[in-house]
């Protein structure tokens, strides 16, 4: 695990929890693809990664997890692997 990966797993055990009045970020609303995104950032891939094994620009990726962030809520990769976890996508 590079530093990075420990630095965004550090930042999900001890992030506080979410209000009872926020809204509920599940994978519901979420297309596939979507999904498989979160899935791959999850696992700790880079955007680049993603980009080369999903075969679209590194920029698409980019563009598409900020639709992600969006829709469900979180703001750091972090966020979006406790999503993962939670959803059972991982």
């Amino acid at each position: 695990m590079g530093a990075a990966s420990a630095a965004e797993y550090v930042l999900l055990l001890t992030a506080p929890a979410r209000p009872a009045d926020a809204p509920d970020p599940g994978p519901a609303q979420l297309t596939a693809r979507e999904r498989e995104l979160v899935t791959l950032v999850a696992q700790g891939r880079t955007d680049a990664q993603i980009a080369a094994q999903l075969s679209v620009s590194a920029r698409t990726v980019s563009s598409r997890l900020g639709r992600i962030r969006h829709k469900t809520g979180c703001r750091r990769r972090a966020d979006l692997t406790s999503l993962a976890l939670h959803a059972g996508l991982i």
